[in-house]
Order: C-alpha cells, then structure tokens, then sequence
C-alpha cells in the first residue's frame, strides 16, 4: 500500500499538478484580492462596463491561447525527443512569427474599435485601445510561456503567474485609488503583462543556453506552426467564446445595472474554473510528451478526469448551498444579493465547461485537431439561445447550462469513438 501511494505522488501529473495548483492558488487569491478591490472601488455601472472591457481582453486573447499551446506543444515534444537544444531557436523565431500576427490582428482591431465601442455602449475609445495594446503583449509573451509549460518547467511557470498577478493587484489597486476607474483595471493588466514577459523570457533563456554556442534550426517551423496552429486557434475560439461572449451579450440587452450584477455573478461562476484551470495546464504537457513517446493514456485522462471533476462538483454543491454566503464574499454590497437565485445554476455551466475544457485540451494534445468543430457549434449555439432567451438572466443561466452540456456530451461521444476505432496505437492501458 506505501508503495503504491509512493508511486501515485511520484506520478509527474500528480506532482506537477500539486505544485502548479499550489502556485495557482497563490496566484488565484491575489487574482480575488483585485477582483474584489475592483468590485468593491468601482459603481456596478462602471463595474460593468470594465467586465465588458475584459471580456473583449478575453476573446482578443484567445489567439495567445493558441500561441501557449502551439509552443507548449513543441517544447513538449522536443523534451519527449530529448531535443532540447532547439528551443532557443524556437523561442527566436517563434517570437518573431507571433509578433507579425499579433501586429495584424492588433491593426484590424483598431480599425474595428468605433463598432466595439458602439455594441458595448461606451464613449472612451481610449480604454479600448489600452486593451489592444495589452493584447500585443500577451500575444508576444504566450511564447516563452508556452515553451516553459510545454517543457514542464512548472515551479517557474507558477513564480511568473504569481509574480504577474501580484503585479496587477499592486497596480489595480494604486490606479483606481488615484481616480482611473475602468481605465485603471486595464492599466494593471497591461502593466502586469509586461512584467510576466520580461520574467518569462529570462527564464528560458537561462534554463534552454547552449553554452557551445551552436544554432540548431527548425527548417519546417513556420510550416509546422501554421499546420497545428489554425486549428488550435479556431478551437481556442469556440471554447473563449463559449464562456466569454455571454458577458458582452448580457451587456448588450440588459441595462448597465443588470449587465455590472451578472458580471459579478459571471466571477464568482468562473472561479471554479479558475481554481481546476491550472491542472490542464500539467496535463497537457504530460499527455503531449507521453504521445511522442508511445506511452499509454488511458490513467492519464482518468486521473485528469478525478482532479477536475472532484473540485468541481465539490465547489458547485456549495455554490447551490450557501449561494448568500459565496455572494457576501466576493460582492458584499446589497446590490449583488439578488444574485443568489442564479449562483448554483450557473455553476452547473461551469463544472459542464471545465470537463469538457478538459476532453479539449486532451484531443488537442494528441493532434485530434478536428475538436475545432464542437468549440466553434457550441459558440454558435450560444449565440442562439441567448438571442432567443435572453428576458431574465434566469432565461441567460439556462442556456449557458444547455450549451455547455451539449459540448460536453459531444466531446464524450467522441472520446468513446477514438477509443474503438484507435485503442491499440492511441490509447492504449497504461498502470500508474
């Protein structure tokens, strides 16, 4: 029995994901210590309207997604070959392929920013342009990121995601204190961007140098970017949108003071899955190096299963329970109580959207890239029933529950069709 629970901690998903849950917990109190100065500093109409900003930050930033783990990939998978000695290149050249996308994609959302401004009903151009920019940071940074993730570099990998988050808290803070508003909050995610790169960057350099000097290229690189990385970034699309775009739809139909209360309901919904986030993080990696090197993946998605599942469901029984409790917490002021009607049902779409976000980030990491097409018709389907049933937020939670559900079911049938029809070269039975 010691033994066997000896070689369950030694497993590198367990260890991994201790230490990164660990760092995102850290991470993920100094995220709530901002979210609640945020809420607490700003009038539920401002509040509002800063988690419509973010909400574009989120789709925007679904491209660095992409980025993260397009290079969490490779760097997965040249650890697997033992090839570590072309990351460097990878990071040159990577960066230099991210910056002229980012560059493009950036420009088009500028020209675009008179019709953001009008759909989320706000004047102050300004605040979208700080978004943009700090979107071009976080698109550059997804490089060196990725690369740390991809080759399970996890203590440094939580070290810059909490030195970041206190850095957006620190600035946050100071900058709606001296009068910034919603243009402060977006001040501090820029800022702390900024400083995860500069990090991020120094770590890689340091742990991937090659002291002889030699260059190792990647001849088929931008091929093999562009190959693996238009899928992930369609379903890195489907799967934001899936849980980002209801924000920006609410606060397209409902009034300021409605559209600030689901924000808040919508931050306490997603911080289940904030809390089981980071362990996707460990699992990808883990799964991507295991499939270069032939090994079993059965236990592996079990095991991921286990520790997404059992927070989850732990965090949404309370969430049904003490909704007042969970509400006073996050938002004590009078203005969000009415929330406590709606905060166990919506934590249904996010145990629903975890598992499935899981199943995602499994096919992703075997090359199953077709998993584009359920991110995408989930968004699609989304977008429907909340132009279709959006006269109360209860109308918003039920359809929010239906899509997730549908994504997740979909994901699971197609799991049970890999595993017949590829059991033997894919997925064969692995022992912890």
């Amino acid at each position: 029995m010691k033994h066997y629970i000896k070689k369950v901690a030694d497993h590198p998903f367990i260890s991994g994901s201790v230490v990164v849950v660990a760092g995102a917990m850290i991470a993920n109190i100094l995220n709530y210590l901002f979210n609640l100065a945020v809420g607490r500093m700003l009038l539920p109409a401002d509040y509002g309207e800063y988690a419509a900003l973010i909400s574009i930050f989120n789709i925007l930033a679904i491209f660095s997604g992409t980025i993260l783990i397009v290079f969490a990939k490779f760097a997965a998978v040249f650890m697997g070959k033992n090839e570590k000695e072309k990351i460097p290149h990878l990071l040159q050249r990577g960066s230099l392929f991210t910056g002229v996308i980012a560059l493009i994609i950036c420009t088009i959302a500028l020209i675009a920013t008179p019709w953001i401004a009008e759909f989320i009903h706000t004047s102050d151009t300004s605040l979208i342009f700080l978004v943009i920019a700090s979107i071009f940071v976080l698109y550059i940074s997804s490089v060196p990121l990725g690369i740390l993730q991809g080759s399970l570099h996890i203590v440094s990998l939580s070290v810059v995601n909490i030195v970041s988050s206190f850095s957006k808290l620190f600035f946050g803070v100071l900058f709606i204190v001296i009068g910034l508003k919603a243009f402060g909050g977006i001040l501090a995610f820029f800022v702390s961007i900024i400083i995860g790169l500069t990090y991020g960057t120094v770590l890689v350099m340091k742990f991937f140098k090659n002291d002889d000097n030699k260059v190792f290229r990647i001849p088929t690189l931008r091929n093999d970017l562009f190959k693996y990385g238009l899928p992930v970034f369609w379903s890195g699309l489907g799967m934001t949108m899936v849980i980002s775009q209801d924000i920006l739809l609410v606060k397209h139909y409902f009034n300021d003071l409605q559209a600030g209360q689901y924000a808040a309901l919508s931050l306490m919904g997603r911080s289940i899955f904030y809390v089981v986030q980071p362990i996707t993080t460990v699992f990808f990696s883990i799964v991507a190096q295991k499939k270069e090197k032939n090994e079993g993946l059965t236990n592996t998605m079990l095991l991921g299963a286990f520790l997404i599942g059992g927070p989850t469901v732990l965090l949404s029984i309370i969430y049904f329970l003490f909704p007042g409790v969970v509400i006073k917490i996050f938002f004590p002021a009078p203005e969000y109580a009415s929330l406590a009607q709606y905060l166990g049902l919506y934590s249904l779409f996010i145990a629903f959207f975890s598992l499935a976000s899981l199943l995602n980030s499994f096919f992703l990491s075997i090359g199953k890239t077709v998993v584009l097409f359920f991110g995408i018709g989930a968004a699609i389907l989304e977008v429907v029933l909340l132009m279709m049933f959006h006269g109360n937020l209860l109308e918003v939670t039920y359809s929010l529950i239906a899509t997730s559900f549908v994504l997740l079911l979909v994901l699971l049938i197609y799991y049970i069709y890999i595993r017949r029809v590829e059991d033997k070269h894919i997925l064969p039975h692995e022992k912890l």
